[in-house]
Parts: structure tokens; sequence; C-alpha cells
């Protein structure tokens, strides 16, 4: 009967035990949703694509949020897709959107959708569009080529008139100490200005330059065929972009702004400026074979 009577007793003790640290201690609270962000892409072909999502993957994995990708169907009309994507997006909780380069009626359909919803667009080009985020790299690739001639030669830049080609004119000119000689076409350039530094500033043209050319080209990074041009000669130095930091800072932006709000700037991206000698460097093997990373 004692014995009965102790264990009654300590099973209460215990009870009025548990009771008491289950007041003193607080419920756990449930982990918070991460945040989502929508990123659509009209074109998911290409090395810089690439890039793109892995920049933007590892910011999302830095900040605790999601990408959610909607991608377009090359076998399908790309237009409607983005536009279906768009409608599905109204329909779901997103604290942003992302928007790969596509026609500008769909990025104005982005920015009217981004409105609507109050959350905030970013583009991973660059865009005039205000309110929204945009990339800067086309200013930074032209000074960055300027800064990479020697003063003492005399410099001629070839841009066309398309919106990127003047954007890194504009950057170019900033850079460079004296104006330099304007060309706008292939045909209006000399050939036999021997030892003149040319800026190309619209690399599509490199095919075309004459074969007798004796300018010492600078170009924009031409593509796929960068690592052929530098090691034949063909430019003596390239102005790479980095897609890779493009779409890292393109989220970081994105993610304060929904956070903590403010103005939508522009997103200044870094370029790197390459040549024969530094191309199988460490830091720049990435940009130049980028199907091998």
């Amino acid at each position: 009967m004692r014995k009965t009577l102790i264990l009654c007793l300590f099973c209460v003790l215990a009870s009025l035990a548990l009771m008491f640290y289950e007041l003193r201690v607080p419920a756990r609270e449930p982990e918070p949703t991460p945040l989502v962000y929508a990123h659509i892409i009209a074109d998911d072909i290409g090395t810089a694509a690439m890039q793109h999502k892995q920049g933007l993957q590892q910011a999302a994995s830095e900040l605790g949020v999601e990408i959610r990708a909607y991608t377009a169907d090359k076998n399908a009309p790309q237009a409607k897709q983005l536009l279906s994507f768009l409608a599905d997006i109204q329909k779901t909780d997103i604290a942003g959107i992302i928007l790969s380069e596509c026609d500008p009626n769909i990025a104005r359909r982005a920015a009217e959708v981004s409105t609507e919803m109050g959350v905030p667009l970013a583009f991973l080009f660059e865009y005039d569009q205000p309110g929204a985020f945009s990339l800067s790299v086309d200013e930074a690739l032209g000074r960055a080529l300027a800064q990479a001639t020697e003063s003492d030669a005399p410099i001629a830049v070839l841009a066309g008139n398309g919106s990127a080609s003047q954007r890194r004119l504009a950057g170019a000119k900033a850079a460079l100490p004296t104006p330099p000689s304007l060309y706008e076409s292939i045909t209006a350039l000399s050939p036999s200005q021997r030892g003149t530094q040319l800026l190309l500033l619209t690399p599509e043209w490199l095919l075309n330059l004459p074969a007798g050319s004796t300018h010492d080209i600078l170009s924009i990074d031409p593509g796929d065929t960068r690592a052929s041009a530098l090691e034949t000669g063909r430019i003596s130095a390239l102005a790479a972009r980095m897609p890779y930091a493009e779409g890292y800072l393109t989220l970081s932006a994105l993610h304060e702004n929904a956070l903590y709000g403010g103005p939508a700037l522009p997103i200044e991206c870094p370029v790197r400026v390459i040549t024969r000698d530094t191309m199988y460097n460490s830091e720049n093997v990435k940009l130049m074979f980028p199907l091998l990373q």
C-alpha cells in the first residue's frame, strides 16, 4: 500500500513538472514560407541563358528564396506562351518577376502585370521601362574597350546605329581623352590606316572586315568565334559580359526591393577585358569557353 502511494505521488509530481515545463517553453513557430520569384524565359538556348540561370540559382540559395521558371517551348508560338505565363503568374503569390530577353510587347505587358500585382519587375537585358530594374552593361563594355587602348595610338570606332552599339559608343567616348574617328559602316572604313586601334562595337561585323586590314582591333565579345579570333590575332582584345554575375545581381536587387521598397535603379554589371595572353587564366576560361563549365 505504501509503495502504491509513493508511486502515485511520484506520478503526480512528474505530471506537474511536465505541465510547468510546457508552460515555460514556447511552442516552436512554423518555418516561414520562402518568397518565390517568377522567371519567364523566352529562349532557353545559349550559354548566356544557362549562366543567367546559374547566377539566379546561386543568389536564391544564399537569400533563402525560390525561383519558379516559366520556359517557352521553342516549337510553339512564343508570344502566346509568354502572355499565358503572365496570366498564370497573376493567379499566384509571387514576390517579383524576372524576364529574360524577349519582344518589347511582352516586356510592356510584364510591366503592366507587375504594376497590377504590386510586385517588382526586373529585365535580364537592357530595356528602358520606368519603375522596372534592367541591366546596365553596354556602356561598361564600350568604356572597358576604350580604357584598354594605348594612349599614344590613333583610335577609330566602328559602331552601328542600333541601340546597343550607341550605348557602347557613349561609354567609349566618355572614357577616351580625345574624340575618336567615328565610322558607321565597314565600307566607310579605310583598311590602310596602319597602327590605328579600332574599337569594334558591333561584333557581328567582325567576319566582314577586310582581310587586309592593318588595324589593331579591340572588339565586343564576338561570341562563338572569340577564342579563334584572339588566338589568330584577328583581334587583340575583347570586352566580355559576365552573365553569371548578371543573374546573381538581378535577383539580389529584386529581393531587396521586394523586402524594403525603393526606386528601381539600373543594375550595374561587371565586364572583363580579355587578351590572348590572359584568355587561359582561370578567371577567364569560364567566359571564353562557357560550355565547358
